[in-house]
């Protein structure tokens, strides 16, 4: 999604959605990362990323310091807590994204 110019905003259980089967999708420029090596198919989708109530177009409107909030409490990252939890704006980053995928993986794994 970064890659894309996306900013997710809010990763957590609900908006990662898994597909029964992968489907065929177009190739794009961020389809093309050859630091991931050959054995990778970036030609079919396996899952996707709903709910992009949060998202901005990081591209198009730089994302800015705020004290509103935004994402799951559970999967926000904890520079964002720590950040929201003093009153104080906060930027929402590519790593707090990726790190909301960590708690979800975390989640995901104790609720097995």
């Amino acid at each position: 999604l970064y890659l894309g110019g996306v900013l997710h905003r809010d990763i957590n259980n609900g908006n990662i959605l898994r597909l029964r089967e992968p489907i065929e999708r177009p190739h794009s420029r961020s389809a093309s990362l050859p630091e991931l090596g050959d054995d990778v198919n970036l030609s079919s989708c396996r899952g996707f990323l709903a709910d992009l109530d949060h998202a901005i177009e990081w591209r198009k409107v730089p994302p800015t310091a705020s004290r509103d909030r935004s994402g799951t409490l559970p999967f926000i990252s904890l520079r964002l807590v720590n950040i929201w939890a003093v009153n104080r704006p906060a930027l929402h980053t590519a790593a707090d994204d990726l790190e909301s995928f960590m708690w979800v993986l975390v989640w995901s794994l104790v609720h097995i």
